[in-house]
């Protein structure tokens, strides 16, 4: 669904199996942004899961770069409407998305919000990765491990993870500029190798790749050379050969990216799901958005629905604005229960991530992962965003004025626009907040 001045439906509900993935990936690739459309949000929210309806669990993912500038708002949505998970992702920072409306959205559903704050060129895949993230909400499952890196030509790169018997399915992710540039393989407890070039004797291992991942995706116990896989310490393993180093560069040289990138060698992301009766549910709360407010953190582990009582360690790892990291230990308050708080003294986004490492009640080791953002900003208590009834824009004066002026008129035309389109579009707004 756009929200970009009225919602409207860029693809209708396809199955997957039916070309659903390849039909979103071109109706995305294919959108352009309405530059002079507004923002209304509620009424994309409203549309989602009016075609929803009917389906079992829906999930409503919300990504925007701006606050809402039109009806209908977030706070205009009819009590009640929203009947499954909303997740929200906000690109950018609070002053430009003014997130309080989106927190009081999804904290009612289950779901949560996610900030990218302003990116820098050490976030590559902070956005991929929070889409990742809410994709593993969304199916309910849970996150292993989430570490990120550089391989240059020659390396190679183990990134260890613990599978348990309380895992039933696994996913292992790559998340690449270039994923054809790395060699990819699964390593099993056993020391058996899992490589997509070569699955013959190897059962329940389906590999997929794409333009910016690759991933294989594991029913457990999968089966390599005739023996179960299962728990224990697996490893993603990683490698650029020769020949996929030239080809990379190359594809650095098209992109006009700099020695400097080549230098840092190949960019990765490697996050692990599991589906799993072992869970993990993080919590970040907080009364005020005003800088100097508390963090409160709190996480859940629980094992087939029993609390994972004094097997557990939890630590939440707190980005501040400047730069500056902290780690908070949670306390187990009560069994399987983690909680802490910290302050957020500046105003901007607050990442953190919730680890969690341990033993299951059979005594295999585990580990958890998941990220929450807090939020602080001056004004931040303010109300939600949305003119009240029958307000107008205070600059509607002025833009009537200045359209009336013969000379921006004229100025307009040679720059090819419309003037008479800018008001239809100015007088739309503005009908809509009456």
């Amino acid at each position: 669904m756009s929200f970009d001045q009225d919602a409207h439906p860029v693809m209708g509900i396809t199955l997957a199996s039916a070309g659903g993935r390849t039909g979103a990936a071109t109706a995305i690739a294919a959108h352009t942004t309405n530059l002079l459309g507004l923002t209304a949000i509620g009424d994309g929210v409203e549309l989602a899961h009016n075609t929803l309806s009917g389906f079992a669990n829906p999930a409503i993912v919300v990504f925007t770069d701006g606050e809402e500038t039109a009806a209908k708002y977030i706070k205009d949505l009819p009590a009640g409407l929203i009947d499954g998970r909303v997740f929200a992702i906000g690109l950018g920072t609070v002053e430009e998305v003014n997130p309080v409306a989106l927190s009081q959205l999804v904290n009612k559903t289950g779901g949560y919000l996610l900030m990218t704050d302003a990116l820098g060129p050490d976030d590559t895949f902070r956005l991929a990765k929070y889409f990742v993230q809410i994709l593993a909400g969304v199916t309910n499952a849970e996150i292993v491990v989430d570490p990120d890196g550089n391989l240059p030509p020659g390396a190679q790169a183990r990134i260890p993870f613990d599978l348990t018997e309380a895992d039933y399915g696994a996913d292992a992710i790559v998340l690449t500029p270039a994923p054809w540039a790395l060699g990819f393989r699964l390593e099993t407890p056993a020391g058996a190798m899992i490589d997509h070039h070569a699955l013959g004797g190897v059962l329940g291992v389906h590999f997929d790749a794409a333009a910016q991942l690759a991933f294989y995706r594991l029913s457990l116990p999968a089966v390599v050379n005739g023996s179960g896989a299962r728990q224990g310490r697996w490893h993603v393993v990683l490698d650029v050969g020769k020949k996929e180093w030239k080809k990379y560069l190359t594809w650095l040289r098209r992109q006009d990216q700099g020695p400097e990138r080549a230098r840092l060698g190949v960019p990765y992301s490697v996050v692990v799901h599991a589906r799993s009766s072992l869970t993990m549910a993080a919590y970040l709360t907080q009364t005020s958005y005003l800088p100097g407010t508390l963090l409160n953190l709190r996480a859940v582990l629980t094992e087939i629905g029993l609390p994972v009582e004094h097997l557990a360690n939890v630590r939440a790892e707190v980005k501040r604005p400047d730069g500056t990291q902290t780690v908070v230990k949670l306390a187990e308050t009560e069994p399987g229960v983690f909680e802490g708080s910290t302050p957020a003294p500046l105003s901007g986004v607050y990442p953190v991530r919730f680890r969690a490492t341990g033993r299951t009640l059979r005594g295999f080791p585990f580990s958890r992962e998941q990220t929450r953002t807090g939020l602080a900003w001056r004004g931040g208590d303010g109300p939600a965003p949305g003119p009240g009834p029958h307000s107008e824009c205070p600059c509607s004066d002025l833009l009537r004025c200045l359209l009336a002026e013969k000379g921006i008129r004229r100025w307009l035309e040679t720059q090819h626009i419309d003037p008479r389109g800018l008001e239809e579009c100015l007088e739309k707004a503005l009908k809509k907040t009456e």
